[in-house]
């Protein structure tokens, strides 16, 4: 079927499949969401669509590291099925920040689609504790395929707290918690759980300046080959959050480069820990094992040949190119850039 190239409201379907007829999504019922009003449809050019923005990447709302599994889920179900105009289709504003729906924008993207069906807002209130709070009634108004977490809850109030958005007072808290998200939807407290959501808010928002943004490895391999120009053969990707990711990347990068004349190593690292302090406490620990491994490789040979001394050269069997930006209030976690070491 040829779509008409006059008609704003139509277009191919996924995949090529039939046709999009933006009049259909009319007949069901609209999304609601806190100080913003329904404007419109209209098809969004992906070829537009940011997804390394902040608002896109959905910090504060719900977290990267599973996100190549619900992706790929999306994916498979838009090359098999297309997709479906009997659901509400992802939301912004007329600003063009994402309401709803970044994860079915995200696969269709990926799976080469160019225009994705949208619904379009009005908002009122376009601050960041407005998005995040529409972002958990979207999930919560109808039965969703991946339902909001107790962590997601958690790392959404961090945010706000420490953006200034609401006092850290339980009393602020519950209001946001009951009156403005509507966590009874999701969560009751009859075991204390909607407690223990806001009790780990204050403690976390009074431990912690920011949140880490975390995505799984492959996420950061692909930010560091479309950022950085480096495929994975030119780098090793290191864990700073245990002792171990240390001794693994000497024993089996380090040594075996140098052994084969291949030194130095690039390094750079990434944490999965939710506190920046323990990823600034695991990412010094991890650079101090490296240098204790490199010096007392030279004191093992001091020790054991005899007749033999060796000074420890100045340079290193590895370069540490420096670590990917996590650390929401400190790095600039939408940028191009690696954090320097230093300064992380």
């Amino acid at each position: 079927m040829t779509t008409p190239n006059n008609n704003a409201q139509v277009r191919t379907g996924f995949n090529g499949q039939g046709i999009l007829d933006l009049s259909y999504l009319t007949r069901l019922p609209v999304l609601e969401f806190k100080a913003a009003t329904f404007s419109h449809f209209e098809f969004t050019d992906l070829n537009t669509v940011d997804t390394e923005s902040e608002n896109f990447r959905n910090v504060g709302i719900r977290e990267d590291f599973d996100i190549d599994d619900r992706i790929e889920r999306y994916q498979v179900s838009f090359q098999n099925v297309g997709f479906l105009l009997s659901e509400w289709p992802p939301c912004r504003d007329t600003d063009g920040e994402w309401l709803e729906g970044r994860g079915r924008t995200l696969a269709a993207k990926r799976n080469g689609e160019r225009w994705m069906p949208t619904a379009v807002y009005m908002r009122t209130d376009s601050s960041l504790k407005n998005t995040v709070t529409n972002g958990f009634l979207a999930h919560s108004s109808r039965p969703p395929v991946y339902a909001s977490t107790f962590r997601d809850f958690v790392e959404a109030g961090v945010h706000l707290v420490t953006s200034g958005e609401f006092p850290k007072t339980k009393a602020d808290i519950d209001q946001w918690l009951y009156h403005d998200v509507k966590i009874e939807r999701v969560f009751n407290n009859s075991n204390g759980l909607i407690t223990k959501i806001r009790d780990q808010i204050i403690e976390r928002s009074t431990r912690d300046e920011s949140l880490i943004l975390r995505r799984p490895t492959g996420e950061w391999h692909k930010w560091i080959k479309k950022y950085q120009g480096l495929s994975r053969s030119q780098y090793v990707l290191v864990s700073c959050d245990d002792a171990t990711r240390a001794m693994r990347v000497w024993c089996d990068h380090i040594l075996p480069a140098v052994k084969e004349g291949r030194e130095p190593v690039n390094i750079i690292y990434y944490t999965n820990k939710y506190s920046p302090t323990d990823a600034r406490t695991g990412l010094t620990e991890s650079m101090a094992k490296l240098e204790e491994f490199f010096k007392s490789s030279f004191e093992l040979v001091n020790s054991q040949v005899p007749g033999v001394t060796l000074a420890v050269p100045a340079g290193r069997p590895y370069t540490i190119l420096g670590a990917v930006p996590q650390v929401v209030k400190s790095h600039n976690v939408t940028g191009p850039n690696l954090v320097n070491v230093t300064k992380y």
